[in-house]
């Protein structure tokens, strides 16, 4: 074992590390798997995605009344984003379940003093709020979970 092993996480720390926690592992015929980082990370990253399994109602979840009761699509999530820059002010708490219509944030202009009201366009439970109180023009304030199909495309890009 180098000297640094223990302050770097080398290659020779972990493999010291796997023959002392695990022999039977290192003694196996799918050891020169394991020892592979990526072959790791590919079967963390199955693991842990083979534990989800998804509703066998529709993807909107129609058959639950509320967002709260069963798995929400990533396609029903509504984002509220800033139509401009300037400051937040929130006007719902997390874990409430809001209408179509109802007013999450004021966004208030700066150098005019106009305040935007950033409604939700479905119902749902919001569920994410941003930690600052200043926005830029398109950043996500907050995020709706809802009942209904909002999105289309690529779901997971800022």
């Amino acid at each position: 074992m180098c000297s640094a092993a223990r302050r770097c996480g080398c290659s020779c720390w972990s493999s010291t590390t796997a023959s002392t926690q695990f022999p039977l592992v290192r003694e196996s015929y799918l050891w020169p798997a394991f020892r592979e980082v990526w072959f790791c990370a590919r079967l963390a990253f199955a693991l842990s995605s083979t534990a989800y399994i998804p509703p066998r109602s529709s993807p909107a979840c129609s058959s639950c009344s509320s967002a709260a009761s069963c798995a929400t699509s990533l396609a029903c999530s509504e984002p509220i984003e800033a139509l401009h820059a300037g400051v937040v002010i929130y006007r719902a708490a997390l874990g409430n379940r809001v209408q179509p219509g109802r007013a999450i944030a004021d966004l208030v202009d700066v150098g005019t003093g106009a305040v935007t009201t950033l409604a939700a366009r479905a119902s749902g439970r919001l569920y994410a709020r941003g930690a600052t109180r200043w926005a830029a023009p398109g950043q996500r304030l907050a995020k709706i979970a809802g009942t209904t199909l909002m999105r289309r495309g690529k779901l997971l890009s800022p």
